[in-house]
């Protein structure tokens, strides 16, 4: 029932259009998993799911069982060099902010130091694009939003944060809308 001219609106409407076949939306989740989330379990002032996530176009997805542990900023904040709190970082969860270098290099560094996950607040509203390429990426990591950026950053070295990056208990399947299929139709 669209004219012309809004067919070619949607085609590019991403991450609106969707695939609404019956057979395809049957089976999808046999083939995609719970959309991903950060869940803030202490201190009780943040604890919540905050689902307001991206994922990052390199390395591996959250995997089903999550990773969890404490939250550590990294120094430099922006990461795009060698980290210089490495001791603070491995083992933990580490915090950097959207900057000047990829994605996928703030990761590497992180990585570098030890961090088994990594969260990209971003510098300004919305989310990061958490676009990149490296194939040596073995930790999971997602964007999140200035405001909860802000947030952990606010409960930070005391009393401390603890959560986990983990399916969203109570979301649908990630690369879902409304329950159909989302189509991939960068603009």
């Amino acid at each position: 029932s669209m004219n012309n001219a809004q067919r070619v609106a949607s085609a590019v409407n991403d991450p609106d259009l969707v695939w609404t076949g019956e057979e395809t939306n049957r089976y999808i989740s046999r083939f995609l998993t719970s959309a991903p989330a950060v869940i803030v379990s202490a201190p009780a002032a943040i604890a919540g799911v905050y689902s307001e996530v991206q994922t990052a176009s390199f390395g591996p997805q959250v995997p089903a069982a999550g990773v969890s542990g404490n939250v550590a900023v990294a120094s430099p904040l922006e990461a795009c060099s060698a980290l210089t709190n490495a001791a603070a970082i491995s083992g933990n969860i580490a915090l950097v902010d959207r900057g000047t270098c990829n994605f996928s290099d703030k990761v590497a560094f992180a990585q570098a130091a030890g961090a088994i996950g990594v969260l990209v607040a971003n510098n300004t509203t919305g989310l990061p694009g958490m676009g990149g390429t490296n194939s040596s990426i073995t930790i999971p990591s997602l964007g999140i939003t200035q405001a909860l950026g802000n947030s952990l950053k606010a409960n930070l070295p005391a009393p401390g944060v603890t959560l986990s990056m983990a399916p969203n208990p109570g979301g649908g399947l990630s690369g879902t809308r409304n329950g159909c299929m989302r189509m991939f139709a960068p603009n």
